[in-house]
């Protein structure tokens, strides 16, 4: 009777199963990169929503409303400093990540920036 024997087809499911564990082991990094790219589009837009703040009332805002500006689903935002003369912020995910930092900043103006980072420019440690 042909077939396939039991051991035959374990040996297979074995193979698989190595596989698999291969390919989410390549996977992780790439989400961790997709969700530090969703950070710093959030800073990004949010730099785009406090220069058009700005322009409007000649200072920039710790909050702004949610029609001028909304985070990416699963990231959060904090204006650490807003003045007439500069702004900064921080974008947090609420994403589980393994390779990335879980946060990133940005400062504009005169607020403060930290080692190694430039005034606008994104910064995630």
């Amino acid at each position: 009777m042909p077939g396939f024997t039991l051991i035959e087809l374990l040996v297979v499911i074995i193979i698989i199963g190595i596989l698999a564990a291969i390919g989410i082991l390549h996977f992780a990094p790439l989400k961790d990169k997709a969700y530090a790219t969703s950070m710093v589009e959030d800073l990004r837009n949010l730099e785009t929503a406090e220069e058009a703040y700005f322009v409007e009332f000649a200072t920039y805002t710790p909050s702004l409303a949610s029609d001028s500006y909304m985070p990416t689903t699963g990231n959060t935002y904090s204006v650490t400093a807003a003045s007439i003369t500069g702004w900064s912020a921080v974008v947090t995910t609420s994403q589980a990540m393994v390779s990335a930092p879980p946060s990133c900043h940005i400062a504009s103006g005169s607020a403060e920036t930290t080692n190694g980072e430039y005034p606008g420019t994104v910064y995630c440690p």
